[in-house]
């Protein structure tokens, strides 16, 4: 596998609470701010149709590392995440050896960090998917140029988990290890099928984590189900600083039919148009913003909104030429006979799987509904 890193920077924030862009620029969409209740709020108005941002993603990457006929570390598997060091050292999370490669400014392969056990510094978990994806571990900065590497433990089997906080020092040497799971509160009740998770790592060293509290049936009718996501902003030894509130999470599909014996029965963990949750860091400010509006929340180390961004937005809904791009996708990826549409439990909307034979034999593939796409 060859991994390419490519640079772009964008004016998130740059220290001022006041975006720096002119509001009567012509090739930036007109924008207001204003203050209410101590929010800084910036209101953006929607593009011209067919505009495009003046910044480009240059022709030629800046730095290509791997190589499919290389050794050791220039060989990658399962790559999951990658981080720059203040000293120009790249750092690749590399899921396929559970360990972090590291690789100097040039592309030239360092050394390792870690690898797969339960001893102090290793690294656990089953590199699995879930409605956020597939991730073993991520990394980020760690205050101090050290660095943070969220992780799973050995004993959740083909859970998916990153309850664990493990910081290295810029020599790679192992520091600590926090147990998110076991810091963090603990829910009220049985319906949070998972435990919490570490999401990502403020300036401040401060820790975005989240938890999913299912209240659904472990055999729920077919049809699009979304569980809500718990989010929390923990301090260095995971204890919580604040709760960021309880946010709508992934949307998921279920398909389950009862008139066949046995009942056959299937997760989509991510269909297309998919409504989910987003998060990030923003300096010391947390983001947290459901996909289902253009609009991103930052919130203080208090857990109270400092910052909202907005933007006009016109949200459209999957066409008949969007069914068919899906299902043509599904024969061709799946390379199967035939395709079959289920009809949801929304009004018009439409699950797809394609079978290998007629036998009955499937292969799974993302539904469709007709839920506003954005």
């Amino acid at each position: 596998m060859v991994a390419t890193v490519a640079c772009a920077l964008a004016a998130c924030g740059s220290g001022s609470d006041r975006p720096s862009a002119d509001p009567d620029d012509s090739e930036a969409p007109p924008f207001q701010v204003r203050d209410s209740a101590g929010i800084r709020i910036i209101e953006n108005q929607s593009p011209a149709e067919g505009s495009r941002l003046a910044w480009r993603i240059g022709p030629e990457p800046a730095l290509t590392i791997g190589s499919v006929e290389g050794t050791g570390g220039f060989q990658f598997h399962l790559v999951d995440d990658a981080v720059k060091l203040g000293d120009g050292r790249l750092v690749v999370a590399n899921g396929g050896s559970h360990q972090l490669l590291i690789f100097d400014g040039d592309g030239s392969y360092l050394t390792a960090w870690g690898q797969k056990g339960e001893g102090p510094g290793d690294f656990g978990g089953t590199h699995g998917s879930d409605a956020f994806g597939s991730r073993l571990f991520s990394t980020e900065p760690w205050p101090g140029d050290s660095i943070a590497v969220c992780h799973g433990t050995p004993s959740i089997g083909m859970a998916v988990g990153l309850e664990l906080l493990s910081v290295r020092d810029r020599e790679g040497r192992h520091a600590r290890t926090v147990n998110l799971a076991r810091a963090a509160p603990q829910p009220d009740s049985e319906d949070s099928l998972r435990p919490i998770q570490c999401r990502d790592i403020l300036r401040n060293g401060s820790i975005v984590a989240s938890r999913s509290s299912r209240a659904w049936a472990r055999d729920p009718s077919t049809g699009i189900h979304r569980s809500n996501e718990e989010f929390f902003l923990l301090d260095s030894e995971g204890s919580v600083l604040a709760e960021l509130g309880s946010h709508p999470g992934a949307e998921e599909f279920y398909y389950r039919d009862t008139s066949t014996f046995p009942p056959t029965s299937f997760w989509m963990f991510d269909p297309p148009f998919q409504q989910s949750v987003v998060w990030g860091g923003w300096g010391e400010l947390a983001i947290v913003a459901p996909t289902d509006r253009y609009e991103i929340r930052a919130y203080g180390t208090d857990g109270a909104p400092v910052r909202i961004v907005r933007r006009d937005h016109d949200p459209g809904a999957p066409s008949p030429g969007n069914l068919d791009y899906l299902l043509g996708k599904v024969r061709d990826e799946l390379r199967v006979e035939f395709v079959q549409l289920w009809p949801l439990d929304r009004s018009g909307g439409q699950a797809v799987a394609g079978s290998a034979s007629a036998t009955g034999q499937s292969s799974r593939s993302p539904a469709a509904s007709p839920r506003s796409a954005t």
